[in-house]
């Protein structure tokens, strides 16, 4: 840490002042990360200090910009000596940029993180560990987001990564996903065609090609909400990639249609996709992270869940009465 440059005034703790330990000597696989950024200047040096700052002893980190006039390749030029490369020239959208990153990237394992998200500490050293197992060849976990100021806003966990459930319900949690090099051999780059959802049609080519997800019990990386982030302004581009995306692999005509018929591969379905969110918004630390995956594990066996679930349910009820009951207080006040 005390190599890199000093952080801006009044930035401390995680990544600003705050660093994880060095990874204990062993055989560890290169990991290549690829961040592709474009006019994300408020947030990439956070990114790119998150990625550096993991202790870990074999990463390789690229940075694909795309010719941004915010400050951003100022910020590159800083951090440069501790890249394994970057470029800031006009490219085709953001898959092109990830696509470059990857055909540049010499690691084992791959992935790629956006310039206005980041990894928490220890991430690369609990996925080092996992791809350490020959058998593991792509990897999700679970993620916090956080707000533009980079304060927490919740725990997330959308689901289990199996195939009958992600097949018709994106629980892949993008920041926090890895793959080894022999995925990327087989499947191939991401399809520039897509702007928005370039990661959930690579997860179903990853699925038709044999692989399966292994899910980490841990808080490995963030998702920023903010007002100028894809995730809150390009609904619509959304709605139309994903409808193109069931229908590429025979699965339903929009997302409406692919709800349906998950509710009749997992009955349920939403229940204990809405327990896990409730479970997973808790405060929990990382460390107890598995607790949040085990119980949603549990949710899934035919007995235990429906015992789990009934008083949750219960529980939703009773709370959706109270709000209903505070609505109409208020309206007749």
């Amino acid at each position: 840490m005390r190599d890199l440059p000093a952080p801006p005034p009044g930035k401390i703790g995680w990544p600003w002042t705050e660093g994880t330990p060095p990874a204990p000597a062993g055989e560890w696989p290169r990991i290549s990360v690829v961040t592709p950024s474009y006019n994300q200047g408020d947030y990439i040096e956070e990114t790119i200090r998150s990625v550096l700052l993991q202790g870990y002893p074999d990463l390789e980190y690229w940075v694909m910009d795309g010719g941004s006039s915010d400050g951003t390749v100022d910020v590159l030029e800083k951090y440069a000596p501790f890249l394994a490369g970057w470029v800031s020239e006009k490219d085709r959208g953001q898959t092109h940029a990830i696509n470059k990153g990857l055909e540049r990237a010499s690691g084992e394992v791959l992935a790629y993180l956006n310039s206005d998200d980041t990894l928490l500490p220890g991430a690369l050293q609990q996925v080092g560990r996992a791809f350490q197992r020959p058998e593991v060849m792509i990897t999700t976990a679970l993620r916090k987001q956080i707000d533009a100021d980079s304060r927490f806003i919740r725990n997330q966990l959308m689901g289990l990564p199996r195939e009958a459930f992600l097949r018709y319900y994106c629980a892949i949690n993008q920041e926090t996903t890895f793959w080894r090099r022999a995925v990327l051999d087989k499947v191939g780059l991401f399809d520039e065609t897509f702007n928005y959802t370039m990661d959930y049609d690579y997860w179903q080519r990853v699925m038709d090609a044999g692989f399966r997800f292994t899910l980490l019990p841990h808080y490995l990386g963030t998702i920023r909400l903010h007002d100028t982030s894809k995730g809150t302004t390009l609904d619509h581009v959304r709605d139309q990639e994903l409808s193109r995306i069931y229908q590429r692999y025979g699965l339903a005509q929009n997302e409406d249609e692919a709800r349906e018929r998950l509710t009749q591969t997992i009955p349920g379905w939403r229940q204990k996709r809405d327990m896990a969110e409730w479970l997973a918004a808790k405060p929990i630390s990382n460390d107890r992270a598995w607790l949040v995956v085990l119980l949603y594990r549990l949710l899934y066996t035919p007995v235990i869940g429906q015992m789990i679930l009934r008083p949750f349910m219960a529980y939703a009820r009773m709370r959706q009465r109270q709000i209903a009951g505070r609505a109409a207080s208020a309206r007749d006040n």
